[in-house]
C-alpha cells in the first residue's frame, strides 16, 4: 500500500508544473555570467516555468538581458539600495517573502560566494535543507 501511495505520488508530480526561482546578481548592472548556467539548470526540470528575481538599484538594468534569456518565463525586481551588496539578511528575507507569495518548487542560485552564503540563509527561514553544489539535473 505504502509504494503505491509513492508511486502515485511521482506520477502526479511528474504532471505538475515546476516553478523555479533563479537567483541573479549583477556587475554594475550587467548579469554574472554564472547565471547562464544555473538556467541552463533550472531548464532541466520538466515544464519549467523559470523566474529570475534581481535585486539592488542596478537591477533594472540587468532585468533586460535576463528576460532575453531562452526559458526565463518572468523577472522580477527589487530596486532598493539595501541589497546592493547582496548581504544574507536582506536578501534572504526578500527571497523568503516571495517564496511565500508565489509557492516555487525550486529557488536555484549560481555556486558562488553569493549564493553560498544566502541559500542557507534562506532555507532556515522557510525551515528547508539546501542542497549545494549540485552538478547534475536528471
Amino acid at each position: 500500500m505504502f509504494n503505491r501511495t509513492i508511486f502515485r505520488s511521482v506520477q502526479y508530480m511528474r504532471h505538475m508544473s515546476t516553478k523555479v526561482c533563479v537567483l541573479g546578481t549583477d556587475i554594475d548592472g550587467k548579469l554574472d555570467a554564472s547565471i547562464y548556467n544555473t538556467i541552463s539548470a533550472a531548464k532541466q526540470f520538466p515544464d519549467a516555468n523559470i523566474t529570475v528575481l534581481l535585486c539592488g538599484s542596478n537591477a533594472e538594468t540587468a532585468a533586460t538581458e535576463a528576460a532575453s534569456i531562452a526559458g526565463v518565463n518572468q523577472v522580477l525586481i527589487d530596486s532598493q539600495d539595501k541589497y546592493n551588496h547582496y548581504l544574507n539578511e536582506s536578501v534572504s528575507s526578500l527571497i523568503a517573502s516571495i517564496q511565500n507569495k508565489n509557492q516555487y518548487t525550486h529557488i536555484l542560485s549560481s555556486a558562488n560566494s553569493i549564493g553560498k552564503d544566502i541559500l542557507p540563509r534562506v532555507g532556515a527561514l522557510l525551515k528547508s535543507q539546501p542542497i549545494t553544489d549540485v552538478i547534475a539535473i536528471e
